[in-house]
C-alpha cells in the first residue's frame, strides 16, 4: 500500500470505527474502490496496526475508566474482607463483572466470522445494514435518557449490550451505534453508555488485532510497506481521538440523528457501487 492509501485508511477507520456510522461498511467501501479482496489481502498486518491504533486512542482518552477497570481487577485478588472494601472498590469490581459478562456474546461473533467475511463483497447487503443502523440511531434520539451506571446495571443489561456488539460483525451495522442504542434502551446514562461501550471495545480490539497479526504472518509481511503502515497507524490514532471528542459532543447536544442521516447517505453510496459494478 502507498503512503496515500494508508493515510486514507487511517482517517476513515479512525473516524468511522468510533463514530456510529459503521466502520465495517467503510472498510468494505475502501476495499471495493481500491480493488482489494478481503479473503486474499496481504494487508492483514496493517489492519492489525489499525486495531491497535484504535485501542491506543480509546485507552488515552478513557484512561480514568480504564484505571477503574484495572483497580477492579486487582481488587478481586486483594485479600480484603468484603465489609472492609470501600464503596468505590465494590463499584470498580462490579464494573469488571459487567464487562466480563458483556464480552460473552462475542463467542457468537467468532462462530459467524467466516460466514460474514463473504458479505463484504455485497454492496446491497451493506446498504440494507446501513439503513438499519440509521433507523436505530434516529429512534435512539427519542428514547428517554436513563440514570443507570455501573452500580445499577444488571447482568441482563450487560448481555444486551454485548449482543449488540456481537451482531455488528455484519458489514454495515455500526458496532458503536448498536451498543449505544442498547445502552439507551436499557436505561443507561448517556455518558455511562459511551464509557461501557468503549470498555467492551478494548478486549475486542485487542483480540482482533492479535488475530490480524497472525493472518498477516501467515500471508507474508511486506517489510518495505511497514513505514507506510506506521504512518497510517499514527493518522488513525489522531483521527480516533478526534472522533471520540465529536461523539461526546454529539451525545451531549442530542445530535445522534446526524449520524443516522450519514448512514442513509452511505447506504445510497453502496447502491451506487452496486450499480456501477
Amino acid at each position: 500500500m502507498s503512503y496515500l492509501q494508508t493515510v486514507v485508511w487511517g482517517i476513515v477507520v479512525g473516524l468511522t470505527e468510533i463514530l456510529p456510522v459503521s466502520g465495517s461498511a467503510h472498510i468494505a467501501f475502501l476495499e471495493k474502490i481500491f480493488g482489494i479482496q478481503r479473503a486474499q489481502t496481504p494487508q492483514w498486518l496493517f489492519y492489525a496496526m489499525l486495531d491497535f491504533a484504535l485501542l491506543i486512542a480509546i485507552v488515552l482518552t478513557c484512561r480514568h475508566e480504564v484505571a477503574a477497570l484495572l483497580r477492579g481487577v486487582s481488587g478481586l485478588f486483594a485479600k480484603k474482607q468484603a465489609a472492609a472494601r470501600r464503596p468505590a472498590d465494590r463499584t470498580d469490581q462490579r464494573l469488571v463483572l459487567m464487562v466480563a459478562v458483556g464480552l460473552l456474546p462475542l463467542l457468537l461473533e467468532l462462530l459467524l466470522q467466516r460466514w460474514t467475511n463473504a458479505l463484504y463483497g455485497k454492496p446491497l447487503f451493506w446498504a440494507a445494514c446501513l439503513i438499519v443502523s440509521g433507523l436505530g440511531l434516529f429512534f435512539c434520539e427519542y428514547l428517554a435518557r436513563g440514570s443507570k451506571d455501573a452500580r445499577q446495571m444488571r447482568l441482563s443489561d450487560a448481555i444486551m449490550v454485548g449482543m449488540a456488539q456481537a451482531v455488528a460483525v455484519l458489514p454495515g451495522l455500526s458496532r458503536m451505534g448498536l451498543m449505544l442504542c442498547a445502552g439507551y434502551r436499557r436505561g443507561f446514562q448517556p455518558a455511562f453508555s459511551v464509557q461501557y461501550a468503549f470498555l467492551l471495545s478494548i478486549p475486542f480490539l485487542l483480540g482482533a488485532g492479535i488475530g490480524n497479526v497472525v493472518r498477516g504472518l501467515q500471508a507474508g509481511v511486506q517489510t518495505a510497506a511497514i513505514p507506510a503502515y506506521l504512518v497510517g497507524m499514527a493518522v488513525c490514532v489522531l483521527a480516533a481521538i478526534g472522533a471520540i471528542q465529536l461523539l461526546h459532543r454529539a451525545l451531549s447536544r442530542k445530535k445522534l440523528s446526524i449520524c443516522a442521516f450519514y448512514c442513509w447517505g452511505a447506504a445510497a453510496f453502496s447502491l451506487f457501487l452496486f450499480l456501477i459494478t
